[in-house]
């Protein structure tokens, strides 16, 4: 046995399903006396499960017993608490006990009695904890642990439960792990933690210059080996292997407001509301997508499928145009029309009036070009092979950064907009316009904006705010965009002479590039943060804390 200090003695134990033995009875010291002349090369003291650690000078058994109601052989002239160090109980390999310094490393003992095994069993687990949950599809049986450790130090305590640090062998097993992860108790976060990651069993081998997991094989040969985005990134110290939790597991999402075609492996979405081939355009690219056009007969079909199954119009804005040179048709992406699908309806293309420049599909799949200004339905598409997934946030946008401090997510927008279209882009974007609640969060929204400053992101501009999410619309107090008063928010923290309203026309909230609350017309064209929820972020527990 490792020799450890009498805490990590004890806390080996807790973690093995055990506890520190101390002896009840003399009967019980002799039978491990002997065990331990049996196994040991020479004699030893051990630590034992007895210390005066709650009051001094009050000794008591790791389970609250009182000494005086086990086993209490003192050595003569023991306790002693020598130097006023001695908290920690041992016991000489003559059976006697006496006080000693807890950081002593010694050998030491770990004890489950019978009954308690009887009574205790994870059946489908072939195991004494019963916190290891059984999954029938993989035929393994995995346990969350909700308390943060190092690597090493995870390594240990499912070593001491008689399994390994996990180790992912398939897409499959990936989004068991992510799903375990996304249902473990939120409410038992403390401490301090790297949130959006959980550790896994593999690391950077300098030898091979190859990742390896604990099992000795490569990541490829173990079976998986999907790094999240720019990962690894050969980080100093970065050399202990982990799984992002919150990643897209699943290469078949993208939004939850778009749906899937497999045929063509892309992304779509119907918009019922009608625009102007512009806004249908701008619209799509905010939700980071792009106005559908149709590659081929196959796509169109598989589009129509979906159409006529969910909608009822009959006509909608494709992203092909003649804008850039008249009767030179060219799709979003800078396609011409001769290298995709164009079937166009008899008569046309037709310019009629000399002012159709814009094209839509009909349900029996033909083209027409037609007036850009004219408001229809439009359909977003994004290609499975062009999603760029952020692992940290949980959202398919690579600019919102992740704030260990908040666990949220923001973007700074560096094209300024009105207070109304800024909190649409947000929400277009999953999102909302970022709200302080805490003087944490504001230091790091003014960082954000002073880091875009230094790198020239944005530059000074007519409105000196940063726009964030609340309002004084309703003229019945300020309000962040989730409901709240703002003195209930978490943060008031307003700038001088703030809010300013004298002129009835600054309803709108910002910050200044300080983080101080400030008024703004609603009106005014500003940049903006927008904040994002990663809900899967969080959990641990202290059952092992010191």
């Amino acid at each position: 046995m490792m020799p450890r200090s009498w805490k990590n003695a004890k806390k080996r134990c807790l973690l093995e399903g055990a506890t520190l033995f101390f002896p009840e009875l003399s009967i019980e010291a002799d039978v491990v006396l002997d065990h331990l002349k049996k196994t040991l090369s020479m004699p030893a003291s051990i630590h034992v499960g007895i210390s005066s650690l709650l009051t001094k000078g009050v000794f008591i058994t790791v389970n609250g017993d009182a000494l005086r109601d086990v086993y209490n052989a003192w050595a003569p002239g023991e306790p002693n608490n020598y130097n006023d160090e001695e908290d920690c109980v041992v016991m000489r390999s003559d059976g006697k006990l006496m006080d000693a310094k807890c950081a002593n490393k010694l050998p030491f003992i770990c004890k489950k009695t019978k009954i308690e095994m009887d009574r205790k069993w994870n059946e489908e687990c072939n195991s004494p904890y019963l916190d290891y949950e059984y999954n029938e599809d993989l035929g393994r049986c995995y346990k969350f642990h909700l308390y943060p450790r190092s690597w090493k130090d995870a390594v240990e305590t499912c070593d001491a439960e008689q399994a390994y640090l996990a180790i992912i062998n398939s897409q499959l097993e990936a989004e068991h792990l992510v799903n375990i992860t996304a249902n473990a108790p939120k409410d038992k976060i403390k401490g301090s933690y790297k949130r959006g990651i959980v550790h896994l069993g593999f690391i950077y081998d300098k030898t091979i210059g190859d990742w390896k997991t604990i099992m000795g094989e490569t990541l490829e040969q173990a079976g998986y080996a999907e790094w999240g985005n720019n990962q690894p990134d050969g980080g100093v110290n970065m050399n202990c292997g982990s799984m992002f939790y919150n990643g897209q597991t699943d290469k078949n999402f993208f939004r939850d407001d778009y749906k899937f075609i497999e045929d063509s492996h892309s992304f779509y979405k119907i918009h019922i509301t009608t625009r102007t081939w512009k806004e249908a355009r701008k619209r799509c690219e905010l939700e980071g997508a792009s106005l559908f056009y149709p590659e081929d007969v196959e796509e169109v079909e598989s589009v129509i499928t979906f159409w006529n199954k969910t909608q009822s119009f009959n006509t909608v804005y494709i992203g092909i145009s003649d804008l850039m040179a008249n009767e030179v048709y060219i799709t979003v992406d800078g396609v011409s029309i001769k290298d995709v699908y164009n079937n166009w309806a008899q008569g046309e293309p037709n310019n009629s009036d000399g002012n159709e420049h814009c094209l839509t599909m009909t349900l029996n799949g033909t083209l027409n070009d037609d007036r850009c200004d004219k408001k229809y339905p439009f359909i977003c598409k994004k290609n499975q092979a062009s999603i760029k997934w952020n692992d940290f946030c949980n959202i398919p946008d690579l600019e919102y950064r992740f704030s260990d401090e908040t666990s949220r997510c923001y973007k700074l927008h560096s094209n300024p907009a009105t207070w109304s279209e800024a909190a649409l882009v947000c929400d277009i974007e999953q999102s909302y316009l970022a709200v302080i609640n805490s003087e944490i969060e504001a230091q790091h929204l003014a960082m954000l904006t002073g880091d875009a400053f230094s790198t020239n992101e944005i530059t000074s501009n007519l409105c000196s705010s940063i726009a964030l999410g609340f309002n004084n619309k309703s003229k019945t107090g300020w309000k962040t965009i989730l409901g709240e008063n703002i003195e209930k928010s978490g943060y008031n923290q307003w700038a001088e002479n703030e809010p300013d309203n004298g002129k009835g026309d600054k309803e709108c909230g910002a910050m200044d590039y300080n983080g101080s609350l400030t008024s703004i017309s609603c009106d005014a064209q500003c940049y903006f943060i927008c904040e994002h929820e990663n809900k899967l972020l969080g959990y641990v527990d202290d059952r092992f804390s010191d």
